[in-house]
């Protein structure tokens, strides 16, 4: 399959479960490049990158606006505090081997996933 288009489709689906469940997408997006073979750090930046450019999720954020389901105040005072955190994050993330970064994110799926079924 072409490689332009696995990445338009890891997108699409990004998309779709960023509408959807409202994770932002990395997720899905770090995942189909691990699996295509990237390493985690080249995975995770290229996710960052993709997301940086507000228009990917400018649908979905006015779909939630629409329905009365989006508070703005607070998504601003997040987007602060996701601004200083990705800095710091993409500085550890960089400065670990790519083995034990991968093992850091298999265990936050894990325990994300967990969280979720048993959640009361």
């Amino acid at each position: 399959m072409n490689e332009i288009l696995v990445f338009l489709i890891i997108g699409i689906l990004a998309g779709v479960f960023s509408g959807l469940f409202g994770i932002g997408g990395g997720v899905i997006m770090v995942l189909g490049l691990t699996l295509m073979g990237f390493p985690q750090q080249k995975a995770q930046g290229i996710s960052l990158g993709a997301l940086i450019i507000p228009i990917g999720i400018f649908p979905g954020f006015l779909e939630y606006l629409r329905n009365g389901n989006l508070d703005l105040k607070i998504s601003f005072i997040m987007m602060i505090g996701l601004t200083i955190g990705s800095f710091f994050g993409a500085y550890i993330a960089n400065k670990l081997p790519s083995i034990w970064l991968s093992r850091l994110f298999g265990v936050f799926l894990i325990f994300l996933a967990i969280r979720m079924i048993f959640k009361t």
